[in-house]
C-alpha cells in the first residue's frame, strides 16, 4: 500500500513510498501498487471492532 501523492521531493514518508513503488516497478513481479485516499483507524493501531461490522 502506498499514498496519494508520492513524490521523490515530497516528505520522508511519502518520498519513501515512492521508493518502494519505484523498486516494484524495477523487479520482475507481478504487482499493485494501492493508494488509498484516506484511512481510517485509531492512530495507537489498536483496531475497533465495531469499525469492521457493516
Amino acid at each position: 500500500m502506498s499514498a496519494n501523492g508520492v513524490k521523490t521531493d515530497g516528505t520522508g514518508y511519502k518520498k519513501t513510498k515512492m521508493l518502494a513503488e519505484e523498486y516494484l516497478k524495477s523487479v520482475n513481479l507481478d504487482y499493485t501498487i494501492f493508494r488509498p485516499s484516506l484511512v481510517f483507524g485509531d492512530p495507537r493501531g489498536k483496531a475497533d471492532r465495531n469499525f469492521f461490522h457493516s
